[in-house]
């Protein structure tokens, strides 16, 4: 076997349950992501006044109507999606574990 104690650890625990929880393993891609899906938020919801991010994030619900929700969602998920660095940072937040559990030849 090529695996260490910690990788077998790591690797029973997600045949296991199906999931496992890990630190972030890149706090600056963390922190990229969600200083970009607070700009895009506040871009969706049309607002121009400044927010701090976290009065912004846990009452977006007091913004959009339940009926719109689900356009809200798709309309950031699409804006999220088309910012040329999201998949990289998106990988980056996890990509050790992902290496463990899936392999090193994921594309990027």
């Amino acid at each position: 076997m090529f695996f260490d104690k910690y990788e077998i650890e790591m690797t029973n625990q997600y045949l296991q349950n199906g999931y496992i929880i890990r630190p972030v393993a890149d706090l600056g891609a963390l922190q990229w992501m969600r200083n970009n899906f607070v700009e895009i938020v506040s871009e969706c919801l049309g607002i121009t006044d400044f927010y701090e991010p976290e009065e912004l994030l846990n009452y977006i619900h007091d913004r959009v109507e339940v009926k719109e929700l689900n356009q809200f969602r798709l309309k950031v998920i699409r804006a999220f999606n088309s910012v040329s660095e999201f998949r990289e940072m998106y990988y980056r937040v996890a990509s050790p574990y992902l290496e463990i559990l899936v392999g090193n030849e994921l594309a990027r």
